[in-house]
């Protein structure tokens, strides 16, 4: 595939409005005007014990248009959103361990804020999020399903999606399998018209990535399925999910 080269994004002015912080859970739209690079965040102070191997956590999610310009853009947790009160269902140890998995929001955000170039036109196909994988690691795909990620109109973009994390009981406790839910946000504008180093070709787009939150239990060391051939011939013939605004 051909990588594309980085740009340092530059919206038009309805993207350009305040935006909550990307600390609000998964449905904030954190504005992209801040590019350069993802801003440091401090230490994540209401982060559970047992999901301390969350801040080392880095990821890739693997985004190309039909086999094309590819990119890898790496999240790291920027913030961690607690199970809301009365979520458990039993007051054990287990049941707490299973609803922080599932019920709490961990946010990450790019290691690096960085646009990319995509073309919309008749015949083309969107952009494709194929894969999530463990940024140095390329066992295990934490997603089962592709996700279109539409680029037609400019703003902010949405796709979510759920998995089930068979859990035999050794991580949660729980025994059963675990609901875990994500969401991925990016924005989409047209290339500005003052870009010298490119020559603006009609229907390309920029495409930002801004956020990835989702259960925690999605990232567990023990989820994730092995990329092997029967993993990726079913997500080639399973309706892929398809992003909103």
């Amino acid at each position: 595939s051909t990588p594309v080269s980085p740009m340092t994004p530059h919206f038009t002015g309805h993207l350009l409005s305040p935006s909550p912080s990307s600390g609000s859970g998964p449905g904030s739209s954190p504005s992209p005007r801040h590019s350069r690079s993802a801003q440091t965040t401090p230490p994540i102070q209401n982060l559970p014990e047992v999901l301390v191997w969350l801040r080392d956590t880095c990821f890739e999610l693997w985004i190309d248009q039909e086999g094309f310009r590819a990119i890898r853009p790496k999240f790291r947790l920027s913030s961690y959103t607690s199970p809301p009160p009365g979520a458990s269902s039993s007051p054990s140890t287990s049941s707490s361990l299973a609803d922080t998995l599932t019920d709490g929001i961990a946010i990450f955000t790019p290691t690096r804020r960085q646009a990319s170039v995509y073309h919309h036109g008749t015949l083309d196909s969107a952009p494709v999020l194929r894969r999530l994988t463990l940024a140095g690691n390329e066992d295990k795909d934490y997603i089962s399903r592709h996700a279109s990620l539409t680029i037609k109109s400019n703003g902010v973009y949405a796709v979510s999606g759920t998995e089930w994390f068979e859990d035999p009981g050794h991580a949660s406790g729980h025994g059963g399998p675990l609901r875990l839910q994500w969401r991925f946000e990016y924005a989409v504008d047209v290339l500005p018209a003052d870009d010298s180093k490119r020559t603006t070709i009609h229907g390309e787009k920029m495409f930002v990535p801004l956020s990835f939150s989702c259960s925690p239990g999605l990232l567990h060391p023990t989820h994730g399925k092995p990329i092997k051939l029967m993993h990726v011939l079913k997500k080639n013939i399973t309706p892929k999910l398809s992003a909103k605004r």
